[in-house]
């Protein structure tokens, strides 16, 4: 799974599956230059896949373009996906959080973003700054990895990578009684943060903060340092979709002047896969960032 990303981003294959249940689709479809959408919650089955957190996982698309990941999407889910893809988006309504979402970004992140913004601009009926307040299910999540790996971890360790075995005892702890108030909690922040939708059609962040760090500094990062990385910064702007169960798009929008890819994630309403892919599209076709090659020292 994880050579998928690199695969399709060096034109290897037309497209691949990936598993997101974070952000593992559109946090590498951005640090690689590629498409990579996670569904709405439920379009397509997780059947078959070794599950993380059931409730959140999910598979998606990773393609080269926005009309491959469209096409595939179709195939998958058979929802009626590519309906309207070429359509105008003149009459979407953008909405940008930039609370949380944009804080700390790395400069050119937020140069590259504030370009695409004022392309999208240009593109839709009006992009306007709107609230979202970022829903929280550590706990859920936590305890549904725990439920799946208890028992292997406990009579077979060794079979685990250690950082992997690590982070699943971590989970360990968590009452049916929390278990229960979390997930009811959860419903509630997922009521109050559809109300965006009343003012915007679908929101605009970037995909993560910062483009691809160098494994020369991930490398000497011990255990605890590495888990905050991934789920504190890297996939600080994936995750809040993933619990909402919205639809997420990630679009390359520019490079560094190291030329790593910067990715724009475009997020809608729960079922709403076709708006945010649409408008994934006509940005794409408006720019020539998805045809650009990555050409960096990865070392």
């Amino acid at each position: 799974m994880e050579l998928t990303r690199p695969t399709v981003a060096a034109g290897l294959c037309v497209a691949a599956i990936g598993s997101d249940t974070a952000g593992s689709i559109r946090c590498p479809a951005a640090l690689c230059g590629i498409v990579g959408h996670r569904p709405s919650a439920g379009l397509l089955s997780a059947e078959g896949m070794v599950p993380l957190a059931p409730s959140f996982d999910t598979a998606g698309p990773m393609t080269q373009n926005v009309r491959d990941a469209a096409v595939l999407l179709e195939i998958l889910s058979g929802a009626p996906i590519m309906d309207g893809l070429d359509a105008s988006v003149s009459t979407l309504r953008v909405g940008v959080p930039r609370k949380d979402f944009f804080a700390d970004l790395h400069p050119e992140v937020e140069t590259c973003l504030e370009a695409a913004l004022a392309v999208v601009s240009k593109l839709v009926a009006e992009v306007r700054e709107v609230n979202l307040e970022v829903a929280r299910c550590r706990t859920v999540f936590d305890a549904e990895i725990y439920e799946y790996h208890e028992k292997m971890a406990a009579e077979t360790p060794e079979l685990y990578q250690p950082s992997t075995l690590f982070r699943v005892r971590k989970c360990a702890g968590i009452s049916a009684s929390d278990y229960i108030r979390a997930r009811r909690e959860l419903q509630q922040q997922r009521h109050a943060a559809e109300s965006v939708f009343q003012r915007v059609d679908v929101l605009i962040t970037p995909t993560t903060p910062a483009p691809a760090p160098r494994i020369s500094d991930l490398f000497p990062l011990a255990e605890p340092e590495l888990r905050n990385f991934e789920t504190k910064y890297l996939m600080r702007n994936t995750s809040p979709f993933s619990v909402l169960y919205w639809p997420s798009t990630s679009v390359p929008c520019g490079f560094t002047t190291e030329g790593l890819p910067v990715g724009m994630q475009i997020s809608g309403r729960p079922g709403q896969d076709a708006a945010v892919l649409r408008l994934a599209y006509a940005y794409e076709k408006a720019t020539e960032w998805h045809s650009n090659k990555i050409e960096t020292d990865w070392a």
